[in-house]
């Protein structure tokens, strides 16, 4: 897939999350971003169940966490994410 392909569909993405809310802060009047949960890089794809819609700051604290740096925000987050997939799937 061609960056400009990847681009476009993430912009539509971006588009369909208007009116949503934080997965992580479930707060809805901040500027929301779509979190790939298995990374394109690894294999994951575009699909709704490997997205999130997190705001800015629960994004970051994430990948935070993720990258290994401890900090309570981030497994909040990660805790959250995991809770709706669960929940989605019942």
């Amino acid at each position: 897939m061609s960056i400009s392909t990847l681009r476009g569909e993430v912009g539509h993405l971006h588009a369909e999350i208007q009116g949503a809310w934080c997965q992580g802060c479930l707060r809805s009047d901040k500027r929301l971003l779509v979190h790939h949960i298995k990374a394109l890089a690894d294999g994951g794809d575009n699909s709704p169940s490997n997205l999130a819609v997190l705001c800015y700051s629960c994004h970051r604290l994430l990948h935070l966490f993720l990258r290994g740096i401890p900090n309570m925000g981030g497994e909040r987050v990660a805790a959250s994410i995991k809770r709706a997939r669960h929940q989605a799937a019942v």
